[in-house]
């Protein structure tokens, strides 16, 4: 979300207004982080990733770690993040997956004008996210 000119390309989910701490700010990917850093309000947790709100910064320890995947385990959904062998019994993945959405039209963009300019700019941005994800993620491994 850091990346230069993600405002510009990202989606904005009219839902997301309701987290304080999305506000006017581009829609989080979906992903196991925002469960591992959500943020919190007196009476709400937002799964959000961005770990704002009550206590600051939140420490991640085995228990915690355990404590969020615990509860993910019991949303149906949880599955879609990773491979077909995560388990209560096994809580390890070979890979996590987490999706990226974004939205049209852009905000620099004038109903009248050519919608091929946008495309081709959405396709110069999106093929530089890419590479940089995939540099990030071969020097995870």
């Amino acid at each position: 979300m850091k990346q230069d000119h993600f405002a510009d390309f990202c989606w904005k989910w009219p839902l997301a207004m309701i987290d304080p701490y999305l506000r006017n700010n581009c829609t989080p990917p979906i992903s196991l982080i925002n469960f591992l850093y959500p943020s919190v309000t007196p009476g709400f947790q937002f799964n959000d990733g961005q770990e704002k709100g009550l206590g600051g910064k939140r420490n991640l320890t085995q228990e915690s770690i355990n404590q969020s995947l615990e509860d993910l385990l019991s949303r149906s959904f949880t599955y879609w993040f990773v491979d077909s062998s995560f388990s209560k019994d096994n809580l390890k993945s070979r890979f996590f997956r987490a999706e990226v959405k974004f939205g049209y039209p852009l905000k620099w963009w004038k109903y009248g004008r050519s919608g091929h300019a946008q495309y081709k700019s959405f396709h110069a941005y999106l093929v530089k996210f890419v590479q940089t994800l995939r540099k990030m993620s071969e020097n995870i491994r």
